[in-house]
């Protein structure tokens, strides 16, 4: 319907914008809170007018007109807010911005869906959830964000989350592995104290009669667990009965994990586990820069600085995403070819990564893993 053709195009347009980010111009004015504030109150109430007016009358151009004027300023307001955003405020950004525009014209879609079937007299109702919902995305706006540095804490978080989730799988693999290697190596030392016990005759017959029922029952409990052993050898008895070190051919429903998948995963997990620490540096480094200033607060932005630390977070968003594919894929069988690979690249990146880290004074933190993880949790969670 005509009424509707241009305030819909408006949306698209704005939309479409939303893909290009404006580059550093200080000419362009960067948004405040006032700024965000006021332009999210004045949607609300314009949200709220406009289904009042769409649900008694039929649409006229000029209803569409002060939503209009608000997109023109969001639109205006974005070119600013691009303008002095590293890539990981962009993103964040650009998420506040689509769910504005989307939730209304979601709305005034369905009110022209409606408008097309009903009667000249009949009431132009639309779902109380599609206008909640354009109206809460209105209110949220007002939680746009503005500083460069939370936002690269923030977008950061999200990466940490990802591969923390990897490392938890790898970590889980490898607890098994370990628990397995730990029993043949007691295995092993106890057969090596049987054999010195058998050596010893003399000591051998002095208990032989004491002890000869009890030596018999031990062997045969021995003998019986030593042909299991032999068969299959379980990494976790409770928790990982999908693994099974498989040492003889033929038992079709045993998974197989030999010598280097299990090094593989050892590997992984060494590679993953230094790239935590490197993340919790940065994360920390960050903080450190922030202190207790307002998160509106951007007079002690570097643009140099943020320029780096916002190309680390991509270094790492795109280790986070080999991470997680490589994870998954370290299940027996393995692609060894895959995951050799991988893990030889994880590495290197890694190893590179710490070099610019050096250079840029980011400290390795005196902690360990488990820390780590706790103390980036809390943080995560708060």
């Amino acid at each position: 319907m005509a009424s509707y053709d241009a305030v819909v195009k408006k949306f698209e347009v704005a939309i479409s914008e939303l893909e290009i980010k404006t580059p550093f111009d200080e000419s362009f004015t960067r948004p405040t809170r006032i700024h965000v504030a006021k332009i999210s109150k004045t949607l609300s109430h314009e949200v709220t007018k406009l289904a009042l007016l769409l649900q008694e009358l039929r649409a006229n151009p000029e209803f569409f007109e002060n939503i209009e004027e608000c997109v023109d300023v969001l639109s205006s307001m974005f070119k600013g807010f691009t303008a002095y955003a590293c890539d990981s405020l962009y993103r964040l950004g650009k998420s506040h911005f689509l769910r504005v525009y989307k939730s209304i014209l979601d709305m005034i879609l369905d009110y022209k869906e409606n408008e097309e079937r009903l009667g000249d007299e009949e009431e132009n109702i639309v779902s109380k959830d599609r206008i909640g919902t354009a109206w809460k995305s209105c209110e949220m706006f007002e939680k746009l964000p503005l500083s460069n540095y939370h936002a690269i804490v923030e977008r950061g978080l999200e990466i940490f989350a990802t591969v923390n989730d990897a490392f938890e799988e790898v970590d889980d693999i490898y607890d098994a592995i370990e628990n397995y290697k730990l029993r043949c190596q007691e295995a092993k030392d106890k057969q090596q104290n049987d054999e010195n016990d058998d050596e010893d005759e003399d000591e051998k017959e002095k208990k032989q009669k004491i002890q000869e029922k009890k030596q018999e029952d031990e062997e045969e409990e021995d003998e019986e667990e030593e042909e299991d052993d032999d068969e299959n050898v379980i990494l976790d008895d409770e928790d990982d009965d999908d693994f099974v070190i498989d040492q003889e051919d033929g038992q079709d429903e045993a998974q197989m994990m030999n010598e280097k998948e299990m090094n593989n995963v050892d590997d992984l997990h060494t590679v993953i586990d230094f790239i935590i620490e490197m993340f919790y540096a940065v994360d920390m480094h960050v903080k450190n820069i922030i202190g207790g200033k307002d998160q509106d607060d951007v007079s002690y932005e570097s643009t140099e600085i943020i320029g780096h630390m916002d190309s680390v977070i991509q270094s790492f968003s795109q280790l986070s995403s080999i991470i997680d594919d490589v994870a998954s894929g370290i299940y027996p069988p393995q692609n060894e070819e895959f995951v050799v690979g991988q893990i030889a690249f994880l590495d290197s990146e890694s190893r590179k990564l710490k070099q610019v880290l050096e250079k840029m004074g980011v400290q390795r933190p005196p902690t360990n893993h488990q820390e780590i993880i706790s103390q980036l949790e809390v943080v995560k969670l708060s």
